[in-house]
């Protein structure tokens, strides 16, 4: 889950770290759309489900249904907001998006009509050590919410997911590959309109670089980095616009991609902080570290395919591609490997569901 920046975040501006000035996506009909709507938000806790929760209010939505597991993310959200929030209603609810028992009370309850599900794992470190955990949480629970949004007849699905879905080099972006497949293979078995948000790294979510950063050169150590190694960056307020646009122009079936420019060598960004804190980039001010397994040197926002059947929508980028019916018996077979512990069976039968791209996405 994402979160806020810690107390040793910089003053310098997300401009600054983009190298290039934020992108102002128009709300204005998504604002007119979200009246009197309900909205379930999954990870509501985290940095991109509460500032989407902060984002709706002015749409005047008829009830927010917060969904966390966490207690103290839940807790912080309800601070966040405060307890004034005019004709919307809070709804603040600790349920772990895979327990569908669970969430089909909440979709019961409640009927929403829109549902952004940013709830996930997303680290690469941590779920190729765990694997059936990144599955159960990242899989399943997309599955679960996609399923039940489906049924409940949600006019909206949007999923939350992350450039590392392309050309999966790790188990968590096998995963959020695999979760856009359930998303993008929703349309043939409804008419809920899902949609998949496609990220870069997100400027200060919790556990991003970037607050790693600040953090070593607020305690005067060498930043850590790999000199080479490059990736796609927004910020909080383009992330959480693009989601609220993607939701308006996106159609069945989209990947919905903010242009973002060329990658940005994260040396760089290292750069810009110290510049920022006005202290020099020498070569003591880095340490030099290798990529992680399952990490690449340089992302990418689409494929060549998806690229070619892009529609330009000015700061995004629409791909529209046909969907083959995905074998849901297969997420079957995954899921119970995931839950009895079968780690090399289990990670056999992911890539063999999203393709293994691993020889060539590494570069």
């Amino acid at each position: 889950m994402n979160g806020e920046p810690g107390s040793n975040q910089s003053t310098a501006t997300p401009e600054l770290l983009l190298g290039r000035s934020q992108v102002q996506f128009d709300l204005s009909e998504a604002m007119d759309y979200l009246r009197g709507k309900k909205i379930l938000i999954t990870g509501a806790g985290g940095s991109i489900g509460s500032k989407l929760c902060e984002a709706v209010l002015p749409g005047l939505p008829a009830q927010i249904i917060a969904v966390d597991r966490s207690e103290q993310g839940i807790y912080d959200l309800d601070e966040r907001l405060g307890r004034k929030h005019g004709p919307t209603e809070i709804v603040l609810s600790m349920t772990d998006v895979a327990e569908r028992p669970r969430m089909a009370r909440l979709f019961d309850t409640h009927s929403p009509d829109v549902v952004f599900h940013a709830a996930a794992y997303k680290h690469v470190r941590y779920v190729e050590e765990n694997p059936e955990a990144g599955v159960i949480n990242n899989v399943l629970g997309t599955r679960t919410v996609a399923e039940l949004a489906l049924q409940a007849g949600c006019a909206k699905f949007v999923l939350i997911s992350s450039d590392k879905a392309v050309e999966p080099a790790s188990i968590m972006g096998a995963t959020k590959r695999l979760c856009e497949m359930i998303t993008l293979n929703l349309p043939s078995r409804g008419e809920t309109e899902s949609i998949a948000v496609r990220f870069g790294n997100v400027v200060r979510s919790r556990g991003s670089v970037i607050p790693k950063f600040e953090t070593q050169i607020a305690v005067g150590r060498p930043v850590t980095v790999h000199p080479q190694a490059k990736r796609y960056f927004m910020s909080m307020h383009e992330a959480v616009g693009l989601v609220l646009r993607s939701m308006i122009v996106g159609q069945r079936g989209d990947i919905c991609i903010q242009k973002m420019g060329d990658a940005v060598r994260m040396l760089d960004i290292a750069k810009r902080l110290l510049a920022a804190n006005n202290l020099p980039a020498t070569d003591a001010s880095f340490c030099d570290t290798e990529l992680l397994p399952g990490e690449k040197l340089c992302e990418k926002l689409t494929t060549e395919k998806e690229q070619a059947a892009g529609i330009d929508m000015g700061h995004m980028l629409l791909c529209r591609l046909p969907t083959s019916d995905l074998n849901f018996s297969m997420l079957d077979e995954l899921l119970e490997l995931a839950n009895k512990g079968e780690r090399e069976s289990l990670c056999r039968l992911l890539w063999q569901i999203v393709g293994d791209s691993r020889t060539t996405a590494i570069a």
